[in-house]
């Protein structure tokens, strides 16, 4: 290998000590070292650092490696419990809230022990269908929101309302009347509108058990008849023996249904909410993709 002079660039032999050329001093050139030897020296660095610290590695690693192998499986086991819970809550949730509204339930069955009696009250103001229009006004605001925040707070609604139709939460609720009502307060002011109201009480179930049967707002169908087998649809309420129902099925002795009555149906909140929610994660996806 050449040793160059510092100061006039001469190639001089490597073990030389002054320039031949200006007689400058030289640093002689430090003597080649292969890629093995280097190898070899690292080899023998590692196996002395070993003999030091070799012991009290391997007992620590001894008693760690069971920890960390255990907290791995109780880490493993809690997220596979926990993708279940939430892999439930999607499927039962999304089916209660897709039965809710193309295949609701009847919630009772019975005979009817009283007579029906129908008379009228005052149109209601339902705060649940107030709460619906203010809900769908925020819902669409979300979308002022950007980038990260945007999809947290989609994601934040959808998995709510999936988690309440999963629990089978069905109040507060609502029907049309809300919306009729405030209809014929602008047309005739002054004057507060009124509803039909039918009611009867039925023996429900096997136990027998007296069920108080409210239906509110103008029904149709075929009439109820005192002795009448029937099947009811609607929402009970809570601590009381009695439900407001929206249709009414009856049946013959041989189980056959014979006729329906039905009023203005009564829309859970939450159920009333999904659809628009998951409308608005549908435009948010496409959104993403154009």
């Amino acid at each position: 290998m050449s040793n160059n002079c510092p100061e006039c660039g001469h190639s001089n032999r490597p073990n030389a000590t002054f320039c031949g050329q200006c007689g400058a001093a030289l640093t002689p050139a430090a003597p080649a070292v292969s890629a093995a030897e280097v190898a070899d020296k690292a080899k023998e660095m590692a196996a002395k650092a070993g003999a030091v610290v070799g012991p009290a590695a391997a007992k620590a690693g001894a008693a760690i490696a069971p920890v960390a192998k255990e907290a791995a499986i109780k880490g493993w086991a809690g997220s596979k419990r926990g993708m279940g819970f939430f892999a439930r809550m999607v499927t039962v949730g999304g089916r209660a809230a897709y039965s809710e509204i193309f295949r609701p339930l009847p919630i009772a069955h019975g005979e009817v022990t009283t007579p029906p009696i129908a008379s009228t009250v005052p149109a209601p103001v339902e705060p649940a269908a107030i709460l619906f229009v203010i809900s769908l006004l925020a819902g669409w605001l979300i979308f002022a929101l950007q980038g990260l925040n945007l999809a947290i707070a989609i994601a934040a609604i959808f998995i709510a309302l999936l988690a309440l139709s999963w629990l089978g939460v069905r109040r507060p609720y609502f029907t049309r009347l809300t919306f009729s009502g405030l209809v014929a307060r602008l047309r005739r002011p002054g004057q507060r509108p009124t509803v039909p109201l039918y009611k009867f009480r039925v023996s429900e179930g096997t136990a027998g058990q007296p069920l108080d049967v409210v239906m509110v707002g103008e029904c149709k169908g075929a009439p109820i008849s005192q002795g009448a087998l029937v099947e009811l649809w609607g929402i009970g309420e809570p601590g009381r023996n009695e439900l407001r129902a929206w249709k009414v099925e009856t049946w013959d002795a041989s189980g056959q249904p014979v006729g329906t009555l039905t009023a203005p149906r009564l829309i859970p909140l939450t159920v009333a909410l999904f659809l628009p929610a998951f409308l608005l994660l549908i435009v948010w996806l496409i959104t993403l993709v154009l």
